[in-house]
């Protein structure tokens, strides 16, 4: 057999099987975007980032993929820093006595719009379980869902007119 036969025969069969992917994430690039009504009609956005942790993806597989990553609260952005400093305080996120926000997954499944992760999100001390939709577009994850602040006991002393219940979050992980 030639080296060139061989070598096709053997990219064939590793092609074959499929292997998960331990991915390394963007740090610089990946960001989870967050929204929230005020007084019912304007809407806060900001951003959370310093990505950690790890990700292993098949998407070939997904039930074999595992997420495992955590923020820093401590770096929200709402583009008004007064308000940020507020949200790092204890009426809110208390980023010195919980320094990361986690969600560690227990299983992905394939969807008919992408995939579905469902496990722990862990933030202010309160594990929860939640389900993430999410894509994959080229060398980015793309994940949306919905949480209750009171859930997780974020700004308690604050009732819905001043803000909003529900929070709608974004994931865009840029993958290496």
């Amino acid at each position: 057999m030639s080296i060139n036969k061989l070598f096709l025969s053997l990219v064939l069969i590793l092609s074959s099987f499929n292997y998960l992917i331990s991915i390394e994430i963007n740090k610089e690039k990946s960001v989870v975007n967050f929204s929230a009504k005020n007084m019912w009609v304007n809407t806060v956005e900001g951003t959370i980032k310093n990505f950690k942790g790890s990700i292993d993806f098949d998407k070939n597989n997904p039930e074999n993929s595992k997420f495992e990553v955590c923020i820093d609260p401590a770096t929200i952005d709402t583009d008004n820093k007064e308000r940020d400093d507020h949200l790092k305080d204890p009426d809110f996120f208390e980023v010195e006595k919980y320094s990361t926000i986690c969600y560690k997954s227990s299983s992905v499944i394939k969807s008919k719009d992408g995939y579905v992760t469902k496990g722990k999100l862990t933030m202010h001390g309160v594990t929860k379980d939640v389900s993430i939709n999410f894509k994959q577009e080229g060398d980015k994850l793309f994940g949306k869902f919905e949480l209750d602040r009171f859930d997780y006991k974020i700004g308690e002393d604050f009732n819905t007119f001043v803000i909003g219940k529900t929070i709608e979050v974004e994931i865009v992980c840029y993958l290496k």
